[in-house]
């Protein structure tokens, strides 16, 4: 038997051996029953020290590999399943994976790393964290006793109680502490509400266009999407169909148009949901910013037993915490604190923990109104410039709130997106958001990841995407139909 040692690897040698004579008995090469030489021997004939010998040995042995049999040596187990050198998978049989598994979509940025990059929808300025402020709450709590159980799996208490406080206060949604579920973020929330509410079959009426994340959720579920097209007030009620079990909006930003839902549609809403015995998701992913007049509350505020509402601290802070929130009604809370048993724990406790104190201490609410100063102005440098150099051309719609706007265009705003990416803008078709092939024509633009001036050269350059005659340069295109995970 030989072996060649790799003695630059950072594996140990012993454990290099134990592989080597472990595939080797899987193998067959080593038959079951086969005594091995004596470690010392072993050891002269592998080149190896008789301590590496029998470090491996007594690995093997505790494995099961080899067996030891008092005053006569060690040996190779007998009857262990063999495969032999050479069998391919066409000779076994293939496992199989769920019908759930097949549903899921591939991923479209498998390592989260997208451009940051103007007009990237969704993407906060991640250099306005408070990382001071932040690293002093936080340090406070990664060795809190409070934080070193497992807990409760629908969420650190303090910090449920501290959403409950801020979301009555800002976005007027009742119920309290007890309802709310913390969760890894907005597609771990749309996951579970679609897992707690649908079986294989049922009918989801979703806005048209809209966030791809939760028709994946739904059809992961079994579910069947029945699109609904907008109009001026959003979501058209009337086009809902009565057999639905569940009905996604966005209303206070819908994503990607950025149209507001205004209170007769949300009524109207409302009064479908309970003749049509279904639940509303409220995915209300980026209602903190507002820049215009006052804000229409949270729908949940008018009918706490129909709404389940999202929440997220990925637009309001950073993306990579992974934390979001469901408030649910009273009906659903024990069969939603089940499922979080059975599947998570939920985020990490020490986490949760410096999130209740930076929201409970003010400094969240703090960090929303510096943050709404600067997105409201940098709302105004691309509407602006977007009138100044493509104002006959786009019409922008939902700039009042959240973090991007809608460039409508009548033109094929797939091939402006691709020109766009061309010129190195990341402006994604509003078309590709649609299930219906005839859905609206536009570029979906996130203002916030780039101060005014940086938004000025970007709209410089998408202009040219409008003009054939400018060549675009020679850079890598890069395009989005989804919104960033949340």
């Amino acid at each position: 038997m030989s072996f060649f040692p790799d003695r630059d690897s950072p594996v140990a040698l012993h454990r290099q051996l134990a592989t080597h004579l472990r595939d080797a008995i899987l193998h067959g090469e080593l038959a079951g029953g086969t005594r091995l030489h004596a470690s010392r021997a072993l050891a002269q004939q592998l080149g190896v020290s008789r301590n590496t010998v029998t470090q491996a040995v007594d690995q093997l042995v505790a494995e099961g590999y080899l067996e030891t049999r008092t005053g006569a040596g060690t040996y190779v187990a007998a009857g262990l399943p063999l495969r032999p050198r050479g069998a391919t998978v066409a000779d076994e049989a293939p496992p199989r994976l769920s019908m759930r598994a097949r549903r899921y979509p591939p991923l479209d940025d498998p390592d989260g790393s997208g451009p940051p990059a103007l007009f990237r929808p969704g993407v906060p300025d991640l250099t306005l964290f408070p990382d001071a402020v932040w690293r002093r709450v936080a340090n406070r709590w990664l060795d809190a006793p409070a934080t070193r159980g497992y807990g409760d799996p629908c969420g650190y208490r303090p910090l449920r109680e501290a959403l409950a406080t801020h979301l009555r206060q800002t976005r007027g949604v009742t119920l309290g502490a007890d309802n709310v579920v913390v969760v890894e973020g907005t597609r771990a929330a749309l996951a579970l509400i679609a897992d707690m509410t649908l079986d294989p079959g049922d009918v989801v009426a979703v806005e048209d266009p809209g966030y791809a994340a939760l028709r994946d959720a739904v059809v992961a579920a079994g579910g069947t999407l029945a699109p609904v097209p907008l109009d001026d007030d959003g979501f058209d009620v009337a086009r809902a169909p009565r057999a639905a079990q569940l009905a996604y909006v966005t209303p206070s930003h819908q994503y990607p148009t950025g149209v507001v839902m205004d209170l007769r549609r949300r009524l109207d809403l409302l009064a479908w949901a309970r003749s049509a015995g279904a639940y509303v998701i409220e995915d209300d992913y980026d209602a903190e910013f507002r820049y215009d007049g006052a804000p229409l509350p949270a729908l949940q505020g008018l009918d706490d037993a129909r709404v389940l509402y999202v929440g997220t601290f990925s637009k309001t802070l950073v993306p990579g915490l992974r934390v979001a929130w469901i408030v649910v009604p009273d009906a659903l809370v024990d069969a939603f604190a089940a499922a979080r048993a059975t599947v998570s724990g939920g985020p990490a406790y020490p986490l949760q923990a410096a999130l209740a104190a930076f929201v409970a201490d003010g400094h969240f609410a703090l960090h929303v109104r510096r943050a709404s100063a600067h997105y409201r102005d940098r709302r105004d440098a691309l509407v602006g410039a977007l009138e100044r150099r493509l104002g006959g051309v786009v019409r922008v719609q939902g700039a009042a709130t959240g973090l991007h706007v809608a460039a409508r265009v009548e033109a094929d705003d797939v091939a402006l997106a691709e020109t766009a990416a061309a010129h190195g803008v990341v402006a994604p078709a509003l078309s590709r958001y649609a299930l219906d092939l005839h859905g609206p024509a536009g570029l979906v633009l996130g203002f916030a990841a780039g101060g005014p001036a940086a938004i000025a050269r970007a709209v410089e350059r998408l202009a040219h995407a409008f003009e054939p005659r400018h060549p675009p340069p020679s850079v890598n295109r890069t395009s989005t139909e989804r919104r960033p995970g949340a």
